[in-house]
């Protein structure tokens, strides 16, 4: 059956994603159809064609290019991704509760199959956004990445609401291959959002470098407003950073052969946790709590406490296990969850 995905990726104007996350984890899913018979088409309301993925994408020009397309498959599988979210606060009707609610009545209008799957749910407060959320998803089955996100999307949706996990993991086979030993890792990543770039100084650089050696930046926003770009400029100087944009494989070849991690992006959490490289997050946002609770993920709430943690080592020795646990579990998850939801959508169609 031909299905079509929906996600907040999107492509650049040089061919390559605005955000690496969410490319990362649209590749995923659609790898995983293809690999149940699936034939997967995904929507990208981007500027030009995929240049580095082996996924097929259609561009998509609006409501109506949207629903040109929902015409033409048999099912919408909306994720993965945190798109139950406001944001974009300050327009009435923009961003991911548009997206949401257009791409649910389109899908009603034409009966077509809906399954909103391993998605995030953030707190929405505003009125407009939440009914418009709510609009998404009525009528549409929904699998969520965590269980905190899943109460809040029960808000939304008529049906139950059910627990999967977050769509990447369906890579980990492909990044555990991926991996170097122990003994071959030196250096660090850095991938921070724009909000805690600008917190690197000069200082946690020197210090990261005397520790690890070689530091470098991951932008894994790649749009104008760059996480990169909100760098202090002697910063950005004298990190290593990846010159033009690039795919997610790319960001995932930087951190396979590294000693440490440190992010405030949570794909960027994924992907060093995939390939078994010690992740230490940065900040507060509700996903990033998810995520360090169900990996037991080493957190600190500004990058200089990040920096001094990663080059005093993890105290804890079971911590490796640990984490390595919570990934078999919430694959397992994922992978049951996806039995689920691919039965119920050809029941359906």
């Amino acid at each position: 059956m031909r299905t079509l995905i929906v996600s907040a990726d999107r492509t650049l104007a040089s061919g390559h994603p605005q955000n690496l996350g969410d490319a990362f984890l649209t590749d995923a899913l659609s790898e995983r159809l293809r690999r149940a018979g699936h034939e997967t088409v995904i929507a990208d309301f981007g500027q030009t064609a995929r240049r580095d993925s082996t996924e097929e994408r259609v561009r998509v020009g609006g409501v109506r290019g949207l629903a040109d397309v929902v015409r033409q498959v048999d099912a919408v599988v909306v994720g993965g991704g945190t798109l139950l979210a406001d944001d974009q606060p300050g327009r009435p009707f923009a961003g991911l509760p548009r997206l949401m609610a257009a791409t649910g009545l389109i899908a009603r209008t034409n009966r077509t199959p809906l399954a909103v799957f391993g998605v995030g749910a953030d707190p929405v407060t505003r009125r407009r956004a939440r009914l418009a959320l709510r609009a998404g998803l009525d009528g549409a089955r929904v699998w969520t990445r965590d269980p905190d996100s899943a109460g809040r999307a029960a808000g939304y949706s008529k049906l139950p609401v059910e627990v999967a996990a977050d769509v990447s993991l369906f890579a980990a086979p492909e990044l555990a291959a991926m991996a170097a030993p122990a003994d071959r890792r030196r250096g660090a990543v850095v991938a921070l959002n724009a909000k805690h770039s600008p917190e690197v100084t000069l200082a946690d650089v020197a210090a990261l470098e005397e520790r690890f050696g070689e530091v470098v930046f991951v932008s894994m926003d790649q749009g104008d407003d760059s996480d990169a770009g909100a760098l202090h400029p002697e910063v950005r100087a004298r990190l290593t950073t990846e010159p033009g944009d690039h795919g997610w494989r790319r960001a995932a070849e930087l951190m396979a052969d590294r000693e440490v991690v440190i992010a405030s992006r949570m794909h960027a959490m994924y992907l060093g946790t995939m390939l078994t490289t010690p992740v230490v997050a940065v900040g507060g946002a509700t996903k990033v709590g998810a995520f360090t609770t169900e990996f037991g993920t080493r957190t600190e709430p500004a990058f200089d406490r990040a920096a001094r943690t990663a080059i005093a080592a993890p105290a804890d020795a079971g911590a490796p296990s640990t984490t390595a646990a919570a990934l078999v579990a919430a694959t397992a998850r994922l992978d049951a969850a996806f039995e689920e939801m691919t039965t119920w959508v050809r029941r359906t169609a």
